[in-house]
């Protein structure tokens, strides 16, 4: 157990507290709690170690010689025996991390279901993390979702798969300076959805939406390209494809960072507030909506605020504006 390096928690809550404070002076004070992640109780750390099979459930496969309970921190951070499958039943765990030192793999089939706290893909610098949930009903209900924390984290919805982060948590890829978080919604049904959203906090930030794919944020504001440094990157592609903005704050591409969103081959996204393109004086932010019904709809537009700001509308695409009532 000395060899592995389980993260202060406390840290963790205090860092996206600092997180939330910048969204706040850009969102509002509304948008704090949007973003704050829970502080794990002090619970057991039950590591993974896959000895005799992929099942979550098998507790040969934990160091404490059973699965987690609600009230656990996990820890899966290897993958040399076999990686982590919850496959049709429910698992529960206090806070759920894939890659904390090292490398670590999770999927969620089979209409498999995970209840956690936060989640936290890719955690500390160096470590790699991958998640997949894959299949209708299978569902992992989060309390935050982290992709490339201080790490590289990858998380892929697929046939049908959701990630659901609960009322007033966030979702975030790539938070920290040199992290990285790649998300990929692809297929019908697949659905990620958040209280507020940023692509590309500190870090790199990637979020593909495609094959009918739905992403969601529904409380407060969306971010792509956020701080000084960072990139962020939305594609939104492909007919049924879309990102529904209903929070009440705003939608920026490249608030102090550089943020890009395109849609494009009949993909859509709407702005239930305000959209913006380079918000802040460092902020680039650039829109390219192309193809036959591809269509960005949003309360208001302005293309560059304080910062810099590009709209490309090509190939039959359209963008509308519907003011707030």
């Amino acid at each position: 157990m000395s060899s592995r390096l389980v993260p202060n928690t406390e840290r963790v809550l205090r860092r996206y507290r600092a997180n939330s404070s910048h969204l706040a002076l850009a969102f509002g004070c509304a948008a704090l709690a949007g973003v704050t992640l829970t502080t794990p109780a002090a619970g057991a750390n039950d590591f993974w170690t896959g000895t005799t099979s992929p099942d979550w459930f098998a507790g040969a496969n934990w160091n404490l010689g059973a699965p987690p309970t609600a009230g656990d921190n996990t820890y899966i951070d290897t993958t040399a025996s076999n990686a982590t499958l919850i496959s049709g039943a429910t698992a529960s765990s206090n806070s759920v991390t894939v890659g904390l030192n090292n490398i670590g793999m999770l999927t969620i089939a089979n209409s498999g279901i995970l209840n956690s706290g936060q989640g936290l893909v890719g955690r500390q610098a160096g470590s790699t993390g991958t998640a997949t949930v894959t299949g209708a009903g299978s569902i992992w209900n989060a309390q935050g979702v982290a992709v490339g924390f201080d790490g590289t984290g990858t998380l892929s919805l697929l046939n049908g798969g959701a990630v659901m982060s609960a009322a007033g948590y966030s979702v975030a890829l790539g938070n920290s300076l040199g992290s990285s978080g790649v998300v990929t919604v692809d297929g019908t049904g697949s659905t990620l959805s958040g209280a507020s959203f940023v692509v590309g906090d500190a870090g790199n930030g990637t979020l593909t939406v495609s094959n009918g794919g739905t992403v969601l944020t529904t409380q407060f504001g969306s971010i792509i390209g956020k701080s000084a440094g960072s990139v962020g990157n939305a594609t939104i592609t492909g007919a049924g494809s879309s990102w529904a903005h209903t929070g009440t704050s705003g939608f920026w591409v490249g608030q102090d960072g550089t943020g890009t969103l395109t849609i494009a081959n009949g993909g859509k996204v709407s702005v239930a507030t305000d959209a913006v393109l380079g918000y802040q004086a460092d902020g680039v932010g650039t829109v390219t909506v192309t193809g036959a019904g591809s269509v960005w709809n949003a309360a208001s537009i302005t293309v560059g605020r304080l910062g810099a700001g590009t709209l490309n509308i090509l190939n039959g695409a359209a963008v509308t504006s519907t003011p707030r009532r």
